[in-house]
């Protein structure tokens, strides 16, 4: 400007103050520091947990053919036989036979072989998944079939006859008179009653003696008795055996 146009000298020293003055305003205004900005955080992903060969094992039921016949007493699934969908057929005697899903998928029924017009021989695809209980009573033995049956997540119970427990007749109470616990109870006398306050929870109520009569019975398994429930043993005496 100073060298090529033919302004006045006034227009060129106002034109250069405007300028200056700009210049100076640009380097100490607030605003004039232009900050880079940060770079957006990277989102990294996990690795997806890689399953090892075990837990891919556990995860995965063993599916295989299962068949075993039960006489009295209650059998919980998963337990004292494989989870599955079952065929379960009376091979001797007669009693009535429920599970605890009775309503979802299970059965209540009065079974007996042969059968009769109050009875039936056989009950097909009843679902005892993992948790349901099987109740058999009287002298009903009743065979268990399944195609595929959960062998895997099995958790069998044993008994342990050296901590048995002999009863006459009586009232006993759990905790008091003998261990809370699960037992299998066994007729030592002649014929008599057998029952227990939670009848209906787990418990009891049976003709036990000898056995093979057609009438009573020798053992019931798996009874539950928790603390503060009452055992009636009337006209005969019995074992109780737990089972852990």
């Amino acid at each position: 400007m100073w060298r090529y146009k033919e302004w006045g000298k006034i227009t060129k020293i106002v034109i250069t103050v405007v300028i200056a003055l700009m210049a100076i305003w640009g380097l100490i205004s607030p605003n004039s520091t232009k900050s880079t900005p940060a770079a957006p955080p990277v989102k990294t992903t996990a690795p997806a947990k890689q399953e090892t060969k075990k837990e891919t094992e556990k995860a995965t039921p063993v599916l295989e053919a299962y068949e075993s016949d039960y006489s009295a007493g209650i059998y919980t699934a998963g337990i004292d036989f494989p989870a599955g969908t079952y065929t379960l057929t009376a091979v001797s005697g007669s009693g009535n036979v429920s599970s605890s899903n009775m309503f979802s998928g299970g059965l209540n029924e009065v079974m007996s072989n042969p059968k009769d017009e109050y009875s039936v021989d056989s009950f097909g695809n009843a679902v005892l998944k993992e948790g349901v209980e099987l109740s058999i009573g009287g002298t009903a033995v009743i065979r268990l079939s399944s195609p595929e049956a959960d062998v895997s997540s099995m958790k069998p119970r044993a008994a342990v006859p050296e901590e048995a427990i002999d009863l006459g007749s009586g009232n006993f109470t759990s905790g008091t008179d003998f261990p809370a616990g699960v037992y299998n109870v066994i007729g030592t006398g002649a014929n008599g009653n057998v029952s227990s306050s939670n009848l209906y929870k787990g418990g009891i109520n049976e003709i036990l003696g000898p056995g093979g009569d057609g009438f009573g019975i020798h053992e019931f398994k798996n009874v539950s008795l928790p603390e503060g429930e009452t055992l009636t043993v009337s006209g005969t005496s019995i074992q109780l055996v737990p089972v852990r």
